[in-house]
């Protein structure tokens, strides 16, 4: 956040190079092709991965 003091008043704004660095950040963590989401043998363990193998084993049946 970034603060600036005009007269009496403190106005506030967003800092928006924060706000792509966190937004950046979050996708990378969340890509299931980036690894951050991997068990110890490589399977994905994100909510989005585990929701596309389930899906993967009910078309087998």
């Amino acid at each position: 956040m970034i603060d600036e003091k005009r007269g009496y008043f403190v106005h506030y704004r967003l800092n928006e190079d924060t706000l792509v660095a966190w937004r950046e950040e979050i996708e990378r963590l969340l890509d299931p092709k980036h690894g951050a989401c991997m068990d110890r043998k490589g399977t994905p363990q994100c909510a989005a991965a585990m929701k596309r193998r389930k899906a993967a084993r009910s078309r087998r049946i």
